[in-house]
């Protein structure tokens, strides 16, 4: 009698325990008709289980939530596994498979990056940069070695709006500016004597058309013809 008692109570505990019947699949396409996410939903509409995200077919991140929050993430290139993330009050801390803290950013509750992130590498501050809805929009400043700025740009959509990269010892090395769309700008690049080194065309974050070289007195050296990145003919 102790045994069917026993056996009644945990298929009990078993049922009230199966999760799994009360959560429902739901799956997103692109314009394209491309899985793009897939994700579960709990009986208290809660996102529940893992949530896989899809970029041209390719799985990219997974999510697990847990009744609504987020546990944990792990991000993929090319389908193979490249970092994973541990959330502590709606913060992400972004780890390399060898355990290093690379990235530390706050996360909205669909689990996109969102507001100041901080960069790491060796356990030392190596950029600051602000994300909007999982993309890189805002200020970017990356540091060298010694803690000085190299890079400090703007950025929209992932493209730089504007940007300034800098020699160790903190003069212009060069100066980039695009429109908002990335589709035309312009880019100087510097000698460590202030003098402009070349000045190229930018299409689509590109060099594109002519670029002019310059020697350390200013004068023009060179002229090189380059399409979408690519050098064509010296003119």
């Amino acid at each position: 009698m102790k045994s069917v008692l026993l056996i009644f109570i945990i298929l009990i505990v078993s049922c009230n325990n199966d999760d799994s019947k009360n959560i429902k699949m739901h799956q997103v396409f692109d314009d394209k008709n491309k899985l793009s996410n897939e994700f579960f939903l709990n009986t208290n509409n809660q996102k529940d289980s893992v949530e896989k995200i899809y970029s041209l077919g390719k799985l990219t991140r997974e999510i697990f939530w847990n009744k609504g929050k987020i546990d944990s993430i792990s991000n993929y290139k090319k389908n193979s596994f490249t970092t994973y993330e541990v959330i502590q009050d709606s913060v992400s801390y972004v780890f390399t498979q060898e355990k290093e803290l690379v990235l530390k950013v706050p996360i909205d509750k669909n689990g996109r990056y969102y507001g100041t992130g901080i960069h790491y590498k060796d356990s030392i501050i190596t950029g600051v940069s602000n994300f909007v809805d999982g993309q890189l929009n805002g200020l970017v400043i990356h540091f060298d070695d010694n803690g000085y700025p190299k890079l400090i740009g703007n950025l929209i959509d992932n493209s730089f709006y504007f940007g300034i990269q800098f020699y160790s010892s903190g003069k212009v090395k060069s100066l980039s500016v695009n429109n908002k769309e990335n589709e035309f700008g312009i880019i100087y690049d510097y000698y460590e004597n202030k003098i402009v080194k070349s000045k190229s065309e930018l299409k689509d974050g590109l060099v594109d058309g002519v670029q002019y070289n310059y020697d350390h007195k200013g004068e023009i050296i060179s002229k090189r013809y380059y399409n979408k990145g690519r050098l064509k003919a010296p003119l």
